[in-house]
């Protein structure tokens, strides 16, 4: 090999270490090949490979604003989740399943969904989840930003995929990727504050890569008008989807009900925004 190959050979080497990128096959040189010119030959299926894992930005929509990814496809009003083992005594009344039967069984016709929904739940400057929003106060960050709050199907959609997974990451229940299941679950008089930054837990990802739709903060969706239950006569369209850094619910289902527009809890409720696509 002369001079001038063995200078491109380590260029070539010094500009990938320097940008962060790893050849998909180390770079050697083999002594089959007969390097004539300055050029070394590569075939296309050893390209470069960059890491794109976990990039919730990657499937942004240019109709969608900054922050937001585009949720498109199929979606299932009526899947069949069947749990095989259950976290909590399933007479209790709210029992959590550990793990689901897959695949999922859609009962009855599915309906195309498109709209954009926000990657991160809402939060301030420094990357917290706002914790003590009441559902007026987040439909109205949303309105301000010409967003609206998420319908029910569209958090569910976008939490379960085309699948309808009973967890944005699949069928078993796991403690280890999202903000959930913290303790102590009390801190002096009142609830303790486990909220994580947005920057955190990466991996906490729906097939969407919309980031924390499980734990850190339950979230505010708007839902038709009901009647609540524990309050006689009242009608609200406010609900709750995702469940708190606690552990309680943490799946694209569960929902809710019964507090109403103005009702806060301190560090733990939070919500997200969508947008329609015209």
């Amino acid at each position: 090999m002369n001079k001038v190959s063995i200078i491109a050979v380590l260029a070539c080497l010094a500009a990938c270490e320097s940008n962060h990128i790893r050849p998909m096959i180390p770079i050697k040189i083999l002594s089959t090949i007969e390097i004539k010119t300055t050029t070394i030959p590569i075939p296309q299926s050893q390209g470069i490979i960059i890491d794109l894992k976990n990039d919730p930005k990657e499937d942004k929509h240019p109709k969608c604003s900054s922050g937001m990814n585009l949720i498109k496809g199929n979606y299932c009003p009526n899947p069949k989740h069947e749990c095989l083992e259950w976290l909590d005594n399933p007479n209790s009344p709210a029992p959590r399943c550990q793990r689901y039967k897959s695949p999922t069984v859609c009962q009855g016709a599915t309906s195309p969904m498109e709209y954009c929904m926000d990657v991160e739940e809402l939060h301030d400057s420094s990357g917290m989840p706002y914790g003590d929003l009441s559902w007026n106060s987040a439909k109205a960050m949303c309105e301000k930003d010409g967003k609206r709050l998420c319908n029910e199907p569209e958090w569910q959609f976008a939490c379960s995929g085309e699948e309808s997974l009973p967890f944005p990451y699949g069928y078993d229940r796991r403690f280890d990727i999202c903000n959930l299941n913290r303790k102590p679950m009390v801190c002096g008089a009142k609830i303790c504050d486990h909220r994580s930054n947005v920057s955190e837990f990466p991996e906490c990802l729906s097939p969407f890569k919309i980031h924390n739709l499980v734990g850190n903060t339950d979230e505010w969706i708007s839902v038709p008008l009901y009647s609540s239950s524990k309050n006689p006569g009242m009608m609200m369209r406010s609900a709750l989807k995702g469940g708190h850094y606690l552990g309680f619910k943490n799946a694209c289902y569960p929902k809710t009900v019964d507090h109403n527009e103005t009702f806060t809890n301190p560090q733990s409720i939070g919500s997200r925004c969508c947008s329609s696509i015209n």
